[in-house]
């Protein structure tokens, strides 16, 4: 009884400014990452990162010390915990979390296990069994990179990260499990961290709250903690250097947004390169069966000194070209090495099972889901978590599910006000000429089904003269909008280089010197900004005396449509291109830009036609809709057989079904609302069905994509999936390292259903 009193007082004075947890039901939800609100609250920071990367010096304040990490008196053996990108859905972190922060059993002997390589090892949160081992809850917590989503600031850290450990501490104690028999916690584990981008959007600002020393009493009334249970910080840089038993050396490294710094280097470089090393790098080298490692990291690791065994003089980098530097020696005997690594949201191993070398893709601590299923072969993996066919499955539920890309944020308002505008734009004479051109791929024979007649064909060359002048305007401020951003970069680089520019500009304009004001302004070094500025605003005005400008309602409209649909055409292009194709070789990545401008033409055409036409012809509509379904059906199923080419044809055929069949079907008559009520029920219409198909049509593009190995990110994104949580608990002995990778297919709020299991083990030594 006293035992049972001492447990439920611990838990009660455990963290007492965190709220109870909740059902899974209220607890927070993956990140909405298609324009949902933690997405638009974080755009100034995301903005104030791309904007100053690589110049706001973070590591300047920072003074790191190795540390040492001692093994218990006698003991053989250290333990320690990795774990990655964690701070996203709650459920998640909190699964991962209990698991963590726990003793864990596994059925028969360490060295058995290592020896069978049991892959289904059931890890049951009961009590100990006759022969049964156990996997000690690590003296170490280590975490590698992107603690918190979509930016780690103070608020989300509390939120998704100490909330759910809290939350998963509370739960232990109050079940006993971690308690000795007098009531007692066990001692802290030391807590140390890698940062990410994710990290960085932040500036640091909540990361250092998070994982460096404290400075005496942090305990401030209205500033919120951001200490984790049981855990003790002592990192005092964003980089740490430990001394571990026996040899053995764990480097966190963080090449930040422009590579190492001089501070950094010097002191990885005063550390060694040692024999036994785990390095943990915010981003890996090898992922997705390729070596994907960058020249910036390159030349980092290179600086170091470290071995590169997964590369040699010839290997081509993501850019097709060799490393083009000389690469360190090989490891030597008696060396050995773990490159440890998260930013992919699962499970992949690259060597290892004894050899001296192994790299580790470990990121499902608490993000959304990857898809471990793209493999581009090049380097064979040894483990992959979850399995290809099962993540498969889980992404092409959630693609082409209807729900899930409507649910993910306000991308379905953008996919609304596109088709109303679209729609919009092919009612009136004097702008649905727009429609005809941009949407012109239908040419003639859609003239009739859209309504037209003999006057407005007499008008078409009108709308042709008034498009060109919407086109030249339009130019005219694209223009002069990047002149002015041109003199703000000159502007720029004049204080940042602390010269004045006039030996760079030529005799004529150093000539305006003879003027006062010339003079005045050149000798700031503002001459060029005004050039640039001043065109820029007679851009616009020049073109609307050169050209024939239909009138100011019609040109607004034009205005708006050419902006809306040429932006987003451009964009879905180059979004294709340069995210879908990312990890594709440059050759590689002109199939992404395609299929980008098939999924711009797609998103521009379909919600129009289905309005348009469709709505004069309900039947025509429903056989539509139908074909749709049934495409949606076939491709989920063509997607978990990685049936990818068989997925494309069916993607472009089941557009080209839809269009058809309600150009046909139409009979020539196109939708026309009777009254003005009828109107603003027409656009209503339009906007909905083009929120519905946007959405969907966008699932179909991703899973197109992601069968074709690329957009492995944004898909991750779309489908949030919670499942398939991983960290791996690592034995540290003197002569080797093993790691046993521990998962949870399925997240839960309760601790007695919670099931870990060991998908993958592995060990590293010396030759």
């Amino acid at each position: 009884m006293a035992t049972e009193n001492r447990r439920a007082l611990a838990a009660s004075l455990l963290a007492g400014d965190v709220p109870p947890k909740p059902p899974a039901d209220e607890m927070s939800p993956p990140v909405a990452w298609l324009l949902g609100p933690e997405v638009i609250g974080g755009l100034k920071s995301f903005l104030l990162y791309a904007s100053y990367k690589g110049e706001l010096d973070t590591h300047d304040w920072m003074q790191a010390a190795p540390v040492v990490v001692d093994a218990p008196e006698g003991a053989s053996e250290l333990w320690f915990d990795y774990v990655s990108d964690i701070g996203d859905g709650q459920l998640a972190m909190y699964t991962t979390a209990l698991v963590m922060q726990d003793d864990l059993l596994v059925e028969g002997g360490l060295d058995e296990i290592v020896r069978a390589r049991a892959a289904a090892a059931a890890l049951p949160l009961q009590g100990p069994r006759p022969g049964w081992s156990t996997l000690p809850r690590g003296r170490l917590l280590v975490t590698g990179g992107d603690t918190a989503y979509p930016l780690a600031d103070i608020t989300n850290l509390q939120s998704h990260v100490r909330h759910p450990f809290t939350w998963a501490y509370r739960d232990l104690v109050a079940a006993g499990r971690i308690l000795d028999a007098e009531g007692r916690p066990p001692p802290p584990c030391d807590l140390f961290g890698v940062p990410g981008n994710h990290d960085y959007y932040d500036e640091l600002t909540g990361f250092n709250r998070m994982f460096r020393a404290p400075a005496g009493d942090e305990v401030v009334p209205g500033r919120p903690r951001l200490d984790l249970l049981g855990t003790r910080r002592l990192q005092t840089a964003s980089y740490f250097a430990l001394r571990l038993p026996w040899g053995w050396r764990f480097w966190g490294v963080d090449p930040g947004g422009d590579g190492l710094d001089d501070r950094q280097e010097l002191f990885f470089r005063a550390e060694g390169p040692p024999d036994k090393l785990i390095v943990a790098y915010p981003s890996p080298p090898i992922a997705y069966g390729r070596v994907i490692l960058d020249r910036a990291l390159l030349e980092d690791v290179v600086r170091l000194g470290l071995p590169l065994p997964y590369l040699d003089a010839t290997t081509p980098l993501l850019d097709g070209k060799p490393p083009g530097v000389e690469l360190p020696r090989p490891l030597a005997p008696g060396q050995c090495r773990l490159d440890l690594s998260g930013d992919a949201h699962h499970y992949e191993r690259y060597r290892g099972d004894g050899e001296c070398y192994a790299a580790v893709v470990s990121g499902a601590g608490g993000a959304f889901h990857h898809p471990s299923f793209p493999d581009f072969g090049e380097v064979p993996r040894r483990a992959v978590y979850p399995a290809p066919e099962r993540s498969r499955r889980a992404v092409a539920d959630a693609l082409f599910n209807p729900r899930t890309i409507f649910n993910g944020g306000i991308v379905s308002v953008a996919a609304f006000a596109l088709a109303l505008v679209v729609t919009a734009g092919s009612m009136r004479r004097d702008t649905r000429v727009v429609t005809d051109v941009v949407l012109g791929w239908l040419g003639v024979h859609m003239e009739r089904a859209l309504g037209s007649d003999a006057a407005a064909a007499r008008g078409h060359a009108l709308g042709w003269n008034a498009l060109a002048g919407a086109a030249w305007f339009s130019a005219a401020i694209v223009t002069g909008l990047a002149l002015v951003f041109a003199a703000f970069a000159y502007a720029r680089w004049v204080t940042r280089t602390l010269r004045r520019p006039r030996r760079e500009w030529p005799r004529l304009l150093r000539a305006m010197r003879a003027f006062p004001l010339g003079r005045v302004l050149e000798d700031r070094g503002y001459l060029p900004s005004w050039i640039l500025v001043i065109a820029a605003v007679a851009l616009p005005a020049l073109t609307g005396q050169m050209v024939a400008l239909p009138s100011a309602a019609a040109l607004l409209f034009q205005l708006t449509f050419v902006w809306l649909v040429v932006g987003l055409a451009a964009a879905l292009v180059v979004f294709g291109g340069r995210s879908g194709g990312m990890l594709a070789r440059p050759g590689g990545r002109l199939g992404f830009y395609a299929f980008g401008a098939m999924h711009a033409l797609i998103q521009l055409t379909l919600p129009f036609v289905v309005v348009r036409l469709g709505l004069g012809d309900t039947a025509a509509l429903f056989l539509a809709l139908a074909v749709g379904g049934a495409a949606a059906l076939l491709g989920r199923w063509l997607l978990c057989r990685g049936a990818r080419w068989a997925l494309l044809a069916l993607w472009l055929a089941h557009w080209a079904a839809i269009v058809a069949i309600l150009a046909v079907g139409a009979g020539g008559v196109a939708a026309v609302p009777g009254s003005t009520l009828g109107w603003a029920e027409f656009l209503v219409v339009a906007g909905l069905f083009g929120a519905v198909l946007g959405c969907l049509e966008y699932g179909w593009y991703l899973a197109v994509a992601v069968a074709h190995d690329g957009h492995e990110n944004e898909t991750g994104a779309a489908a949030r999936i919670e499942r398939f949580r991983q960290f791996i608990r690592f034995r540290l002995e003197p002569q080797r390292l093993t790691g046993f990778v521990i998962a949870v297919d399925e997240p839960t709020d309760d601790p007695a259903a919670v099931r870990p299991r060991v998908v993958d083990v592995f060990t590293i030594a010396p030759r």
